[in-house]
């Protein structure tokens, strides 16, 4: 998985554009995903894992009631008034058929939420050592910069007039 299909939360990215402003790819920050991964209790983790978990049942569940009304639907086109036992047969086959697929879903989407959970915990890791070990970003030396351009101003100034 990349750090996108982790579906982290959107403000731990940073966006590179080129020239013209278009968006050619993001990177998470190390220190902002870090100090999500530790806000509140620490289970930040845990948290977002969960909530893409329900939204994938949720998705499954939905998609479950959509295939019983459209087997209900070819039921009752097929059924014309007349009960005829091998079309309830097949009727409860394909039911159970569908019941039995949103089983499987549920369990990949399980498994999904388990790798995920394992993949962020990775990458929280990871940041966690880079940053340990990674040097401090070095104060700019920009005023120091300005004072030798006033100062160097000042002396071409004073040399030329």
């Amino acid at each position: 998985m990349s750090a996108l299909e982790h579906e982290l939360p959107f403000y731990l990215y940073t966006e590179k554009t080129d020239q013209d402003g278009s968006v050619t790819g993001m990177n998470y920050k190390a220190e902002k995903l870090v100090a999500w991964a530790e806000d509140g209790r620490g289970d930040a983790v845990d948290k977002l894992c969960e909530q893409i978990h329900k939204r994938d049942l949720e998705l499954i569940e939905a998609w479950k009631d959509h295939q019983f009304l459209l087997l209900e639907e070819t039921w009752v086109a097929v059924e014309g008034g007349i009960n005829d036992a091998a079309n309830e047969k097949q009727y409860e086959l394909a039911c159970n058929a569908v019941h039995t697929e949103a089983q499987e879903k549920g369990a990949i989407a399980g498994q999904k939420k388990q790798q995920r959970k394992s993949d962020i915990e990775k990458l929280v890791m990871q940041s966690r050592k880079c940053l340990a070990n990674c040097p401090a970003p070095q104060e700019s030396n920009a005023s120091g910069y300005l004072a030798a351009l006033a100062a160097l101003s000042v002396l071409v100034y004073v040399v030329l007039f």
